[in-house]
């Protein structure tokens, strides 16, 4: 695979493939790219192609129905039988599904990931997505985000694209497990970094993360959103949003008390609600203290650090 990729002319070709066509060579060609992109090496070299990243996620944001209309428009046969349209939904759907098999390899690349996230129009189609959960590649889309959020230097640029968030919103209320744990996970990362915090700690995010915190059948889901909530509140603004949001604080209490969750669920629970009292006894004694009070202070704790998938 790192012969071919490296053969001269050959991307350019497969990338000329793709802007003109949308029939059979156009599902060859991003065969081809998922299949090369399996190989670490050719990662940044199919990444270098100009425009080719913003392709293939613009191939992957378009419908069926768009893209039906546009491969009959230049068919040379004007009626097709449910057949021939069957076939082409086929076809499309094909295209589709390697499109996000190229872009879902490239994202595991720390250079590439960094590449995906500076343009906004890629993270944006692969976000639609992902939000909308009756599109059978949402889960491969969300997983795509969670591998951004994997390397902190996009953790900014992530944040400020609203897509993102409605994608985090919709696969953490998901039926599906694997919705909610790459959503939960993306966010549990996101949290982790000072500079997006405030955008995550809205009421609708704290409600998607207490729901699959509560979910004591899978750990994974529950360790990455206690975890996120830990993360949240590190910080003076959002510890606030936290302890004002519905039922989270009951939450926490809640688990750090049930042993059926893990012992590393129950420390985070534990790790947060710390938090929250460290930076409440912090704002209180702000206000001056009457003469003969006795200010007594917290336990140490344990310092564990902002939580990362």
């Amino acid at each position: 695979r790192r012969i071919i990729c490296e053969q001269e002319g050959l991307l350019k070709c497969l990338a000329d493939i793709l802007k003109e066509d949308r029939g059979e060579p156009a599902l060859h060609a991003c065969s081809i790219i998922a299949a090369l992109a399996k190989t670490e090496e050719n990662r940044d070299f199919i990444a270098a192609r100009k425009g080719l990243l913003k392709r293939l996620s613009t191939i992957l944001r378009n419908s069926i129905e768009t893209d039906a209309a546009s491969i009959g428009s230049c068919s040379d046969v004007e009626d097709e039988d449910r057949d021939s349209e069957s076939t082409k939904e086929k076809q499309l759907s094909s295209i589709r599904l390697n499109a996000c098999a190229a872009l879902l390899h490239m994202s595991k690349q720390c250079s590439v990931a960094a590449k995906m996230c500076s343009d906004e129009k890629i993270v944006k189609n692969v976000s639609l997505i992902g939000k909308d959960t009756s599109d059978v590649l949402h889960t491969k889309c969300i997983e795509i985000i969670c591998n951004l959020t994997r390397f902190p230097g996009n953790i900014d640029p992530l944040s400020q694209i609203s897509p993102v968030h409605d994608a985090m919103c919709a696969c953490g209320k998901s039926e599906i497990y694997e919705d909610r744990l790459w959503a939960v996970r993306s966010l549990q990362n996101m949290s982790a970094e000072s500079s997006s915090m405030l955008r995550f700690a809205t009421g609708a995010i704290l409600e998607v993360l207490r729901m699959c915190a509560e979910n004591l059948e899978q750990e994974g889901e529950n360790e990455a959103a206690v975890s996120a909530l830990a993360n949240l509140c590190t910080n003076a603004a959002t510890v606030v949003q936290v302890a004002n949001s519905n039922k989270v604080v009951s939450t926490l209490i809640h688990i750090a008390h049930n042993i059926e969750y893990s012992p590393n669920v129950q420390f985070h629970a534990c790790n947060a609600l710390s938090l929250m009292a460290v930076w409440f006894q912090k704002f209180s004694s702000v206000k001056k203290l009457p003469v003969d009070s006795n200010l007594s202070p917290l336990p140490t704790m344990k310092a564990a650090g902002y939580m990362r998938w």
